[in-house]
């Protein structure tokens, strides 16, 4: 019998049962088969199924159980090698220390992976308005731990208050009582009213109370 039979059955079985479309993965086979010269691919039977509980990429081990016709039997591990394309973000160019960054300041790229890692960022969306809290070279790919949100109102600086009722908007200026980042709510003085209150940060020196 010729191992690609069983190779071919184990990429089979990868590709119906992976998470990934299956023009987004790569699958090599690294090892060696044992002899499976004394089995008849005639009415051959082959029965596949993962070891362990890991993902469908890096190193994955297959259990392979074979039986012909004349009674003949095997049982072994296949390992595969899977690979998967991802999006990851990377530096158009050498982006600073602190720098705010927008779409611009960035680019997405392809790359094969065997390891999924959860800190690498995958879309622009997940860096526009974020500072850095660290340099980054041109190409380099950016993660979750190189940036932060930015402190859009600082305490003692004039904000914009915006209230907001329906259709009706308000605008007017407060003394911010503490730093904040977007979303975040922060205590504040009314200027004409000198009342303390509390309102959601929504951009820089920007914030809103929702009735």
């Amino acid at each position: 019998m010729d191992d690609g039979v069983v190779r071919q059955e184990v990429r089979r079985y990868i590709e119906k049962n992976m998470p990934w479309p299956v023009q987004d993965a790569r699958i090599t086979f690294p090892g060696h088969l044992p002899d499976l010269s004394s089995l008849s691919e005639r009415g051959l039977s082959v029965e596949i199924e993962k070891s362990g509980t890991g993902e469908y990429v890096g190193e994955v081990p297959f259990n392979v159980r074979l039986a012909d016709r004349q009674g003949q039997r095997r049982a072994f591990t296949v390992r595969a090698r899977i690979e998967v394309a991802r999006d990851v973000v990377v530096a158009d160019d050498t982006l600073a220390y602190n720098r705010i960054l927008t779409a611009g300041d960035v680019k997405v790229k392809r790359k094969w992976v065997r390891h999924l890692d959860p800190k690498l960022i995958t879309s622009v969306e997940q860096v526009e308005g974020k500072m850095l809290v660290t340099n980054v070279p041109a190409g380099g790919e950016l993660t979750t731990y190189m940036l932060k949100e930015p402190k859009l109102v600082k305490r003692g600086e004039v904000v914009r208050l915006q209230l907001d009722r329906g259709p009706i908007q308000i605008s007017t200026l407060a003394i911010c009582e503490e730093d904040g980042v977007r979303g975040a709510l922060v205590k504040i003085k009314n200027m004409s009213s000198h009342r303390i209150v509390y309102a959601k940060v929504k951009g820089e020196n920007h914030v809103v109370i929702d009735f």
